[in-house]
């Protein structure tokens, strides 16, 4: 009785919906106790910033714990680029690259330029290009047509 139960709940709930569905929640699961973790350390730093009025800003570890909170949230868009290729079939270092664009980091050359009159103007918004903008979905997005981009 049970495996004709279950059965009949894999042939109902094994729509398109819920296989997508499911794919997402391979990619973001992996991720919370990352994001979980990251949440903490930034919400316990800022609760003691602010109760102490600034008074740790210039000790180093204190500034070493925030960093490391900041850059677990700042990088994210580069696993998410990763879980979203390899879930979709797509090499997970592909998905890595393209998540990579969607962080802001002040290394990166285009940052430099954009507010220059040699920024990078993209073709459909006829804007200059800005790192970091987009985020975790445009990460996803980007994880899911490099993998469809490599099946091809």
């Amino acid at each position: 009785m049970a495996s004709e139960n279950k059965k009949v709940n894999n042939q109902k709930y094994n729509g398109p919906v819920q296989r997508f569905l499911q794919k997402i929640a391979n990619i973001f699961v992996p991720l919370l106790p990352g994001i979980i973790s990251a949440g903490l350390i930034m919400g316990l730093t800022n609760v003691i910033n602010v109760a102490a009025k600034n008074a740790y800003n210039t000790v180093w570890w204190f500034a070493a714990i925030r960093s490391i909170g900041f850059v677990m949230f700042g990088y994210l868009a580069i696993y998410v680029g990763m879980n979203a290729a390899k879930e979709f079939g797509g090499t997970a270092v592909l998905g890595g690259i393209m998540g990579s664009i969607f962080i802001t980091n002040p290394a990166l050359p285009l940052l430099l330029k954009a507010e220059d009159k040699s920024a990078v103007i993209l073709p459909f918004t006829g804007k200059p290009f800005a790192p970091g903008m987009g985020g975790l979905l445009a990460s996803l997005f980007m994880g899911i047509i490099i993998a469809y981009l490599e099946k091809k």
